[in-house]
């Protein structure tokens, strides 16, 4: 079997840097970046940077997936239902005339802040440390300046150059220079709710949340501890990306769908329209526990093909390895793994063998 070159899949690298960029930043977790938002438009640049460095993971084989870990996954809901309780406990807080209970409500405030602030700082401890504090910086000064408030305080800039913050590779940007020194777009109105004025916040607070990101990683790297592997080895991926295409190769459809059930069964689908098998793919992404892997390809598709429209990984079934020390780019498979890919390559026989009798997915 052919190893396949990195899948150009957003959906698998949109939602890595979306659970990085919330635990790494604590910025409005669980939520989109709307680019009509000043505040979300300054810190776009943060998750276009993320992007990049999960990006060239994919394409080194190095990936390494943290968004559908459960216990990242717990933190980041967790961090998203308290934020939600600070964002309307700030607006009964300015709605109230009696200033106790205004005062009450920007107490419960403040902590449900504190707690979505300690676990997302949980979530980011099970992730490669990759959010740029530079970047950051520069983002938390744009929306301070479109909220019209002073500056934040500097808090990258006074860091000595030793600092794993500064000296780090992780903690280097790789945004381009034209997206990383475009200028602010114009004033937007938005609505001015409890969650406007907490977005400010984070956002200005976030530059000290991602020099505490690469403090922790060197904690635990001093102790010892082996970097974050995620919920598959860089082999597993690879070898589902692989047994999927030679699912797909077997059919005579232009657009198929493919998935990998938590029981590592193959079943394959031909779809009418490449639309169709999108609309196949949505459905199925919302139930990430009835697969381990699913991808659409358009077969017609000279450029694309042989790698997906997209793809996804889900949380059917997990398995969390530990990188070790000496190697930490090249993660050995452990026994689970190694059982786990034998059974693919089974599978995978076993649904070529029986591709042309059409398979529901399981």
């Amino acid at each position: 079997m052919t190893t396949s070159t990195p899948a150009q899949s957003k959906a698998v690298l949109d939602r890595e840097t979306d659970a990085r960029f919330w635990a790494q930043t604590h910025y409005r977790v669980g939520e989109k970046l709307n680019p009509a938002d000043p505040t979300d438009r300054a810190m776009l640049k943060v998750w276009l940077d993320i992007y990049a460095k999960v990006k060239r993971e994919d394409q080194r084989g190095q990936l390494v997936l943290t968004y559908n870990h459960p216990a990242v996954e717990q933190h980041l809901d967790d961090a998203r239902l308290a934020m939600q309780a600070a964002a309307a406990h700030l607006d009964a807080a300015a709605k109230e005339p009696n200033p106790a209970r205004a005062q009450r409500h920007a107490d419960a405030a403040a902590v449900a802040t504190t707690t979505a602030s300690s676990v997302t700082q949980a979530a980011a401890a099970l992730q490669p440390p990759t959010v740029s504090p530079v970047v950051v910086a520069a983002a938390a000064k744009e929306a301070a300046r479109a909220a019209a408030l002073p500056p934040p305080p500097p808090v990258v800039e006074h860091l000595p150059v030793d600092h794993p913050a500064v000296s780090s590779s992780a903690a280097q940007p790789v945004l381009p220079p034209q997206v990383a020194t475009a200028p602010p777009g114009p004033p937007t109105s938005v609505p001015h709710t409890g969650r406007q004025p907490l977005a400010v916040a984070q956002a200005v607070s976030a530059p000290a949340v991602a020099v505490s990101v690469h403090e922790d990683a060197q904690a635990r790297a001093d102790q010892g501890e082996p970097p974050p592997a995620g919920t598959l080895p860089a082999q597993t991926i690879a070898e589902l990306r692989d047994v999927a295409i030679a699912v797909a190769e077997q059919t005579h459809g232009r657009f198929v769908g493919v998935t990998c059930s938590p029981r590592q069964q193959w079943s394959w689908l031909v779809f009418p329209s490449l639309s169709a098998a999108a609309d196949w793919y949505g459905r199925l992404a919302e139930v990430p526990e009835s697969f381990l892997y699913a991808a659409y390809y358009d077969r017609g598709d000279g450029e694309l093909w042989p790698q997906p429209v997209n793809e996804i990984f889900g949380t059917g079934r997990t398995i969390t390895v530990s990188a070790p020390v000496d190697a930490p780019d090249r993660p050995r498979t452990s026994g689970a793994a190694v059982a786990l890919i034998a059974a693919l390559a089974l599978a995978g026989v076993a649904a070529l063998a029986s591709a042309r009798k059409g398979q529901e997915p399981a």
